[in-house]
């Protein structure tokens, strides 16, 4: 089982098998994005994957950097009219 860590700084080094959690705070300061853009990416199925440590309303989000990972490589595009449909 992988050692759970929180994201603290660039600084910090993982191991492969380390978790890189974020919370949402922290995830939305990073993409220079406002807290409230992450929320409802999380509303509409938008975003990068997310855990949601308990039910209902106030549950703690948290991002694991892999899963961020694999959104930012999906949001790649090479030109402005590519819709990212891959067929």
């Amino acid at each position: 089982m992988p050692k759970l860590k929180t994201y603290e700084d660039d600084k910090t080094t993982y191991g492969q098998n380390d978790l890189q959690l974020l919370t949402a705070k922290q995830l939305a300061a990073k993409l220079n994005l406002s807290y409230s853009a992450l929320a409802m990416m999380r509303l509409t199925g938008g975003g990068p994957k997310f855990l949601k440590l308990a039910k209902g309303k106030g549950g703690t989000i948290l991002y694991d950097w892999k899963d961020i990972l694999v959104y930012l490589e999906s949001c790649k595009r090479i030109s402005t009219s590519d819709t990212g449909d891959k067929q």
